[in-house]
């Protein structure tokens, strides 16, 4: 549950949403870190003790999500 009422997934079109997810190729464990950002509303210390790995890792591979889904966006 987000913490301000409602998941960061709802603030975009459901069908743009899905679009996206599905042309990003995106590695399970980078699934999982946006899923736990934006539908679960977790910081990313939060997501890295859940996952059980560092939280610079968890930035990265945000990072790395950003730069896959922004080229999608920009097509």
């Amino acid at each position: 549950h987000a913490r301000n009422g409602r998941s960061s997934k709802s603030l975009i079109d459901e069908g743009l949403w899905e679009e996206v997810i599905n042309k990003v190729k995106l590695t399970p464990r980078q699934m999982e870190i946006l899923e736990l950002r934006f539908i679960d509303d977790l910081l990313v210390y939060e997501i890295g003790e859940k996952m059980g790995i560092s939280r610079k890792t968890v930035e990265r591979d945000l990072r790395d999500c950003y730069r896959k889904i922004k080229r999608i966006l920009e097509k």
